[in-house]
């Protein structure tokens, strides 16, 4: 089993942003690429839902397939327990 000594603290990890996109395209910039991420200002999680090629500021256009995916991920994304409680550690 490897130990860092050095940390002070149980490590965790979260997931902050999920790429969806289609097979063969880049989950960075490509065309279909569809990134769905957690964003926080200091009153608590929410979902931002970018997409790289968006001709329209603000304007995200999803088809049926796309929009399942999303709201699937986006639901992930909010059950994780990493961010349980955010909003009451904040008092």
């Amino acid at each position: 089993m490897m130990t860092d000594r050095y940390v002070k603290g149980a490590l965790q990890t979260t997931i902050t942003a999920i790429a969806i996109h289609r097979t063969g395209d880049s989950p960075f910039f490509g065309e279909s690429a569809t990134i769905v991420r957690l964003d926080d200002e200091g009153g608590g999680p929410f979902i931002v839902i970018e997409q790289a090629d968006a001709s329209q500021l603000s304007a995200i256009r999803l088809d049926p397939d796309e929009c399942e995916i999303v709201m699937r991920e986006a639901r992930r994304l909010l059950e994780q327990k990493a961010i349980e409680g955010v909003e009451e550690n904040k008092a």
